[in-house]
């Protein structure tokens, strides 16, 4: 069952991290002039999520994964990718590249099932939304719920995908919407450091 779970891991890591992957030109690497991700600071916990790693991408574009698990409750997975903003694209357009990522992905047979819960925008806070897409996802006869949160942080995409094999822990929750809020104030870009 483990297996099966990384197997979901790794391909809705490809997933969102592929859409981190754009060409990034000399003017726009000096216009953007992105953190050291390597020295981002982040909590060890958020809510019932406990850090679980954190990977920095050779390829910088790609950026930091960040990864949380519920090992009190459901076993799910709260996956943190930050990656520098590209002059040519914008949250919008982020956002669009993601769902039609899923949407090929569920018309070339990697999802047996795929369905479009809710689609909305939350408030991180005072001043930043994010969008939110839930998802129904069955992968070879293994069913999971997933969240995928989109929003931009110091000049960085912030993008959170919870996935969670149980439904009915799922659908009752607040989506994962309390601890993104939490891992977006808590997240630290400390240049100095």
């Amino acid at each position: 069952m483990k297996t099966v779970y990384f197997s979901l891991f790794v391909i809705f890591s490809l997933l969102l991290g592929g859409c981190a992957a754009k060409k990034v030109t000399t003017a726009q690497k000096s216009r953007q002039a992105p953190l050291d991700l390597s020295k981002i600071h982040y909590p060890t916990t958020i809510g019932s999520y406990e850090f679980e790693s954190k990977k920095d991408f050779k390829n910088k574009s790609l950026g930091t994964l960040i990864r949380y698990i519920d090992t009190k409750k459901t076993k799910a997975y709260l996956d943190c990718y930050l990656y520098p903003q590209t002059q040519d694209s914008n949250l919008s357009s982020q956002y669009n590249e993601l769902k039609s990522t899923l949407f090929f992905m569920a018309k070339s047979g990697e999802f047996k099932k795929f369905k479009t819960l809710k689609e909305d925008k939350i408030n991180l806070d005072a001043t930043h939304q994010a969008f939110r897409g839930i998802y129904d996802i069955e992968n070879k006869n293994l069913p999971f719920y997933s969240v995928a949160y989109l929003a931009t942080l110091k000049d960085h995409y912030f993008k959170v995908r919870i996935s969670n094999p149980h439904k009915a822990s799922f659908l009752s929750s607040d989506f994962g919407e309390a601890a993104v809020r939490e891992l977006y104030k808590k997240i630290n870009f400390d240049k100095s450091k």
